[in-house]
Parts: C-alpha cells; sequence; structure tokens
C-alpha cells in the first residue's frame, strides 16, 4: 500500500515528517531532512517490531507499506 508522508519545516528549523492517513501514525524528526527521514523509517520499523514481539497482527494498513513524500506548502 502506498501512503503520503507530509515533510514540514526546514528553512532553518527541524523538520518533521508525518503520516495522516493512517490510523497508526508514523513521525519521524531531525535537524536535516536526510535525518528526519532516517527518524520516520526507524519509528515504522520498531512500529512494526512492537506487534510482532506482542503476539499481535500487523495491521493491513501496515504491510508493504510505501511511502510518498510530499512537502507541506
Amino acid at each position: 500500500m502506498k501512503t503520503i508522508a507530509l515533510i514540514e519545516g526546514g528553512n532553518g528549523e527541524s523538520y518533521g515528517i508525518h503520516t495522516p492517513n493512517l490510523s497508526n501514525i508514523i513521525i519521524g524528526i531531525g535537524d536535516t531532512l536526510e535525518k528526519a527521514k532516517k527518524d520516520f523509517y526507524q519509528g515504522y520499523e520498531e512500529m512494526k517490531l512492537s506487534y510482532t514481539e506482542n503476539g499481535e497482527e500487523l495491521p493491513k494498513e501496515l504491510v508493504d507499506l510505501e511511502f510518498e513524500f510530499k512537502d507541506v506548502e
């Protein structure tokens, strides 16, 4: 499944990324876009791991998820 990940910030500020279309919101922050994306992907992996470690089924919306990054204007 493909979903939008919105990028906010920049211009000398920190960056934030979030997924507004998912009930399991994934976020990432960083002082550069690269660091924010790294934090975002790490959060996604940790969320999936949390489900499996707790013996829960991964929600459909998180299976094989792809992100389309878009700047907030």
